[in-house]
């Protein structure tokens, strides 16, 4: 027999009581009867309950949740609302599936998908859906909410990922969210970006876009789109370094990036393509034990708006030298 309860008094004011529990261990228990009491005074009934023991994951029943709930957000009008009705699928170690749906004592229903998948150093990610039938007296409306994300791996240098969240309705998550900052968040954003390596060579490529929306103010802004170089600081002449010529501690860097946006408002759209590149050489020198040099030319470049044509951007050329003397006396 037992009992269970979140009574923290040494003489329970309830609990759940069963006089025969049987226990497969590592697998499940199963109670029969089991009665609600209160001050000992059994007050409901049920033939029997079954309970799972396993700790891997598996597929089940969701707990189903029962409460009252706003109309929308911000009203002081409440309705009955039975929440998480639904089933978890666990078939694979690589992907599960959550569907379940909430039903609302005035407003109609809510469905919800969690699409979750996985397989090491290949691919990750997540789809998640939900689609509401609100109901307003006669009307029925319908609206949906949808959430994005995926990472995969291209090779041993290359990777894309990409995220995003949309939906149908302004206030759609704003009404349904139960977290404070999923119904705070009025922002939703996009985005996509490829990114590769060369390691010999030491180069590393970038390409993306993006998108954020703003609910409140209506204002989108689009990045497509943007793309960056970088080369890495590397020996211009040769890789033996300090115990080399002293040539082969020439070291250059550099890197460029172009970026195309587009503003949108409620009144006006507004384009705009921004560049910049830099390139740097640099030498490290030891002539002596107790003497360092180095030196460096870095140019720069830059143009806020590549579209107004008349503008042919700043440029900025930079010379800097450096001399230390140093000696260790014991």
């Amino acid at each position: 027999s037992g009992s269970y309860t979140t009574c923290d008094e040494e003489h329970p004011h309830f609990d759940f009581y069963s006089p025969r529990i049987k226990v497969l261990v590592g697998d499940m228990a199963i109670a029969r009867p089991v009665y609600f009491r209160i001050a000992e005074s059994r007050l409901m009934w049920i033939p029997f309950y079954v309970f799972s023991l396993r700790e891997d994951r598996q597929s089940g029943v969701l707990t189903p949740g029962f409460g009252r709930r706003p109309l929308a957000f911000g009203s002081t009008t409440t309705e009955w609302e039975v929440r998480n009705l639904g089933y978890y699928f666990a078939p694979s170690d690589y992907w599960d599936l959550t569907l379940a749906a909430d039903l609302r004592q005035q407003t109609g229903w809510v469905g919800r998908g969690a699409l979750s998948y996985a397989k090491r150093y290949d691919f990750s990610g997540s789809v998640e859906a939900k689609l509401q039938n609100r109901q307003d007296g006669e009307i029925s409306n319908r609206a949906w909410w949808l959430s994005l994300r995926h990472r995969q791996q291209l090779g041993t240098s290359a990777s894309l990922q990409g995220s995003g969240t949309f939906q149908g309705a302004q206030d759609f998550q704003r009404d349904n969210g139960t977290a404070l900052d999923d119904r705070l968040n009025r922002t939703l954003r996009s985005n996509i970006r490829f990114d590769k390596r060369w390691r010999d060579a030491g180069w590393s490529l970038s390409a993306g876009a993006s998108q954020t929306k703003d609910l409140v103010s209506d204002r989108s802004d689009v990045v497509l789109p943007e793309i960056s170089l970088r080369a890495n600081r590397k020996s211009l002449f040769g890789k033996k370094g300090a115990d080399g010529p002293w040539y082969t501690r020439v070291y250059y860097d550099g890197n460029a990036r172009l970026r195309n946006t587009r503003l949108t408002t409620s009144t006006s759209q507004t384009d705009r393509t921004r560049a910049d590149a830099s390139a740097r050489l640099s030498t490290q020198q030891r002539p002596a034990d107790w003497l360092n040099l180095n030196a460096s030319f870095g140019s720069s470049w830059r143009d806020q708006d590549l579209r107004q044509g008349s503008d042919e951007g700043i440029r900025t050329d930079q010379l800097s030298t450096s001399a230390t003397l140093s000696q260790t006396v014991y």
